[in-house]
């Protein structure tokens, strides 16, 4: 037993130890893995990102020398354009002086031009014409045939702009625009070998205007990029030097390479950096989305020869050149640190693990003696049965706990003893209580006979109650489902014999199907589940009879107990009968409801005001129009007096005349105010008697109908056939007095032609005026026959026609100062049309504003729209006005002092602007002037609406 406990603590103790020292070791050596990790992994990526930074500024200076010699270029390219263009107005000069003919200074302009070369032969000049669709080639010194008009079916000039446009037509759009300019393209250079294929090249192109030639000289780029492929290529070698003394941890280092593939800085086996191709090439671009995380990949190692190692690196991409920079390290040289240190840790713990072997020798022993002496008690208490023997207490805690234990122990049986026989002598006195129950059981059982006797005699009723029933009862097991009894009510609802009945379940009395489409089967189980939960239940159910005949039931069902278990008792009462009424009674209820919805959706369809009064003076029906119109509040009419809702007297007097029997019908017209207007309503009113089957009257009806614009427009036509009269009577007046003084001879011959010529100029003016008010009134004629405006579509310049209008009115009103800003615009509407919706605004902008005034008239281009924009300073609407204006023969002022007009151009505009699928918007205040804004669609050619 000794050796035994003590063996297990000593293996206990070096099992820890070498748990915890391997623990030390392990942890140690990944924390300090992970630290180089990470301290090499920081050290990598700040490589990476200050290559980088260096790259990024030798970049800028390559593209800062690559820009400045480009402009060098362009300002040497100018000046000898200029050169010969000096050359060509020379020749013009002497055409001009009349030394030689234009065509002969032209045939000798081409052939200088042709003769001029520069740059040891690579730069010429060329020259070209403006015409259309495609310019010709006049001249052109290394590639001669593109003279005889070539150039319209020759690809090359749009594969020089890389098939975007013919090159000539690019050319001519610049010198159209700016007289002069640069062009980029590609095209042959001439070489002491022959002509190359197509190299960049840049051209300063001129316009020489007296001949409309263009003159153009250009220089090829290649030699630019060959100094730019110089400077990358130093660039690189910089950068050889520098990695060669940059490394990454103990071995790493960077490299370079391109998006081909192509390594372009990469040291070898030896350290040595060489270019070679690079077969990892994917997985790094890949990698280089996420330039701070790592990869890792595996790579010959430089100290050792033969299998690859593992590594880690961080890639990074410069898109301007295509080159991914990656700063990559060995992960094995990362890791030796911590592979030392493991090392060292368990020696150390080999150590440790010697000494506490000894040392936990010694405390097994401590430990163990105390419990020896306890074993020795316990052997002597078993075999001399002494219960007075001494415990020895000693040792630990624990062993002197376990000691007072044992004492206790001793105590306690000493007391057990005495117990057992005090127990001895109570089984005595409960053997005399045994004898005493026996009897009150005897007596117990006779009472229980005389209880079941009652109990049959209480069954014998309640078979009666069972049997005698109106309503089917049976009674069913809660586990089974099987019925275990039912009445004679059961058996004739459902035609089965009281036999046939017993143990069938719900399910048999059922249709596959409920009412509401559920299975009966599912439902049968989902009720009685319920029922066991609740005690009972309530519900209808659709039960089938013996025949198949299906009918409505109500059943009640009741948790019961029955011989020590759970039974169902069902009552299920027939309610066919009883349904079909409920079903006649909704059909007529909803029917009932139909015919009040077609009643209320008539009262809501009609437009006219309606209500209905009963004998007694009180509204039993008004509609939503009969209360808006009268202001009366929603829901608060009804079951009152006429007289009291209705504060017209005259109406109440008539509606009350018409209950006394006074007429059958009447008729009135009555105004009443509009809410948050400052105007009435003027209605007609028709109140008709209703008269039941023996012609005695029952009620009254009384139709609204709003009149209030039928009564304005007959004032507007009013107003309208006065300006009329006064509109046509004077250009009429004017046009009679200058006819009749030019038909009398006397007063002819006194006056001279040109005071004749004024006298039919005026006659003229008044008859287009009379014109124009002949054509509004057809245009609205044709309007009103709802026939849409023809329109002929033609493109014009919108511009241009404004511009036209504007000076017309400028030499017409000069007390008026025009400010125009119109942009180009080229509009595929009807010209006419247009012009004449213009010149109404115009006419009216010039009309309402007083003299001094300005006009302002813009045109712009937004979303593929023209909008057109007229605003005066003049004396501006009110907003019940601007709301009228496109409406016919309204004016402001409608008396006949009032500016001229018969209130029709407005309306004719918004017609003719409709018809365009354009939009009219009038903005206008009081004293500040009016905003008139059109909106055209500019649409194209062939595509005017229907």
């Amino acid at each position: 037993m000794r050796a035994s406990f003590r063996t297990r603590i000593l293996i206990t103790i070096g099992c820890i130890l070498l748990l915890s020292a391997g623990s030390i070791a392990y942890f140690a050596q990944n924390h300090a893995q992970r630290a180089v990790l990470d301290s090499a992994d920081r050290h990598g990526i700040d490589l990476m990102n200050a290559v980088l930074l260096t790259i990024e500024n030798e970049y800028r200076s390559l593209e800062f020398h690559r820009h400045i010699t480009v402009e060098r270029r362009k300002v040497s390219l100018k000046d000898v354009v200029i050169v010969a263009m000096s050359h060509l107005k020379e020749l013009y000069g002497e055409v001009q002086r009349g030394k030689i003919s234009e065509s002969v200074a032209r045939r000798e302009a081409l052939e200088q031009l042709r003769q001029l070369r520069y740059a040891n032969g690579v730069g010429y000049f060329w020259v070209n014409d403006l015409s259309e669709p495609i310019p010709k080639v006049l001249m052109h010194p290394i590639l001669p045939e593109q003279e005889d008009g070539r150039s319209a079916v020759d690809d090359k000039y749009y594969r020089a702009t890389q098939g975007h446009e013919h090159l000539l037509v690019l050319i001519a759009k610049l010198i159209r625009r700016d007289q002069e300019g640069f062009v980029n393209y590609r095209w042959n250079k001439p070489t002491s070998q022959g002509v190359t294929e197509e190299q960049p090249k840049i051209s300063y192109v001129r316009l020489f205007k007296p001949w409309n030639w263009v003159v153009g000289s250009g220089v090829y780029l290649d030699d630019i990029e060959a100094e730019v492929q110089q400077r990358l290529d130093e660039i690189l070698v910089e950068l050889k030097r520098t990695f060669s003394r940059v490394h990454v941890a103990q071995n790493g280092y960077m490299f370079i390479f391109d998006g081909q593939g192509n390594t372009l800085i990469h040291p070898d086996a030896r350290g040595e950096f060489a270019d070679h191709g690079f077969p990892n090439a994917g997985q790094f671009k890949r990698a280089a989305a996420t330039p701070n995380v790592p990869i890792e990949y595996h790579w010959h190692h430089p100290r050792y020869a033969g299998a690859q190692h593992a590594k880690r690196a961080y890639v990074s991409y410069f898109e301007p050149l295509d080159w991914y920079i990656v700063s990559t390290m060995y992960l094995d040289d990362l890791a030796h640190s911590g592979y030392e240190l493991r090392r060292d840790i368990l020696m150390v713990s080999g150590l440790v693990l010697l000494v506490a072997a000894m040392v936990s020798y010694l405390f097994s022993y401590s430990l163990t003696r105390p419990l020896l002496l306890l074993t020795d008690v316990a052997r002597r208490i078993e075999h001399s049965q002494d219960m007075d023997i001494s415990v020895p207490i000693c040792g630990a805690s624990e062993t002197r706990e376990l000691g007072q234990v044992l004492q206790n122990m001793l105590a306690s049986m000493k007391g057990l003893l005495h117990d057992k026989e005090a127990a001895m002598r109570a089984i005595e006195v409960s053997n005399n209580d045994l004898i005493a129950a026996n009897k009150q059981l005897a007596r117990e059982m006779v009472e229980r006979q005389e209880a079941q006797q009652a109990l049959e005699n209480n069954e014998q009723k309640y078979r009666s109650l069972f049997e005698l029933s109106y309503d089917a009862i049976v009674l069913a097991d809660c586990d089974s489902h099987q019925i275990l009894d039912s009445n004679h009510a059961a058996e004739e609802m459902f035609g089965y014999s009281h036999d046939e009945m017993q143990g069938m379940v719900p399910k048999d009395f059922s249709p596959i199907n409920q009412a509401d489409g559920s299975l009966s089967e599912l439902k049968v189980s989902e009720k009685i589940s319920r029922l066991i939960h609740e005690g009972h239940q309530f519900f209808e159910w659709t039960h089938k009879k013996r025949d198949g005949t299906l009918f409505q039931a109500e059943v009640h069902l009741t948790l019961i107990p029955l011989d020590g278990k759970q039974a169902m008792l069902a009552v299920v009462r027939d309610v066919t009968q009883r349904k079909y009424a409920e079903a006649a009674l909704v059909n007529a209820l909803a029917d009932a409801e139909s015919s009040r919805d077609k009643i209320d959706a008539i009262l809501k369809a009609i437009s006219d005001g309606l209500i209905v009064v009963d004998p007694l003076g009180r509204i039993i029906l008004i509609n939503q129009s009969a209360q808006d119109w009268l202001g009366l509040p929603e829901g608060e009419t009804l079951n009152r007096q006429v007289a009291t809702v209705l504060h017209d007297n005259d109406l109440s007097v008539l509606v009350g005349s018409i209950l006394a029997g006074e007429s059958l019908s009447r008729h009135c017209e009555v105004e009443v105010p509009i809410a948050d207007q400052e105007r009435n309503r003027l209605m007609a009113v028709q109140v008709t008697a209703v008269q039941n089957d023996d012609k005695e009257i029952s009620g009254t009806l009384i139709l609204l109908r709003d009149i209030t614009r039928e009564r304005e427009l007959d004032q507007l036509k009013n107003e309208f056939i006065s300006s009329a009269a006064h509109e046509l009577n004077t250009p009429l007046t004017v046009i009679m007095g200058f006819a009749e003084l030019l038909v009398n001879r006397e007063y002819r011959q006194s006056i001279t032609l040109e005071q004749q010529q004024e006298f039919l100029e005026t006659i003229r003016n008044k008859g287009e005026v009379l014109t124009s008010i002949v054509d509004d009134l057809l245009k609205l004629e044709q309007l009103e026959f709802g026939q849409s405006i023809q329109l002929q579509y033609h493109c014009f310049d919108l511009q241009l026609d404004i511009m036209t209008l504007v000076k017309h009115y400028e030499k017409t009103y000069t007390d008026h100062r025009f400010i125009v800003m119109v942009e180009p615009c080229e509009l595929w509407a009807d010209q006419e049309r247009v012009g004449q919706v213009l010149d109404n605004l115009l006419s009216n902008a010039v009309k309402f504003s007083p003299p001094q005034t300005r006009i302002h008239i813009s045109l712009q281009m937004k979303n593929h729209q023209a909008v057109i924009t007229v605003r005066d300073e003049g004396i501006g609407m009110e907003q019940k006005n601007i709301d009228k204006v496109f409406d016919k023969f309204f004016r402001i002022d409608g008396s006949t002092t009032s500016k001229g007009g018969l209130g029709l151009g407005l309306t004719v505009a918004k017609s003719i602007i409709d018809a365009h699928h354009g939009s009219i918007r009038v903005d206008s205040e009081v004293d500040r002037g009016t905003t008139v804004t059109l909106t055209l669609p500019c649409q194209n050619r062939g595509e005017e609406h229907d």
